[in-house]
């Protein structure tokens, strides 16, 4: 998928990807130490700015769809399924077509 390559290759360039390469770390409490903190604090930053890039690139008319989304990781899985879905029933209407 182009699309997903450029949106990756911006996010990189920009180096906003952290939450792309990295799962979500513990939530911060009391106890954190000031290097889960920092983890923490860098991951949302990456998370919150990968989410605003990329639903800034989708099409408005499906972007309400991904809203529900606060994690950058769950955000392109579901954009992938959407798109296999989408070529799944391409292909089934071309080979429907073709008969």
């Amino acid at each position: 998928m182009v699309w997903k390559e450029r949106i990756l290759l911006h996010l990189g360039l920009m180096d906003i990807n952290y939450a792309i390469r990295k799962d979500k770390p513990p939530s911060i409490t009391e106890t954190s130490l000031p290097d889960d903190v920092d983890r923490y604090e860098k991951w949302d930053r990456s998370n919150r700015l990968s989410m605003e890039f990329i639903k800034t690139n989708i099409p408005a008319s499906i972007r309400g769809y991904f809203d529900q989304y606060d994690n950058v990781q769950i955000l392109l899985k579901a954009i992938d399924e959407q798109f296999e879905t989408s070529n799944t029933l391409a292909l089934s209407q071309q080979d429907f077509q073709a008969k």
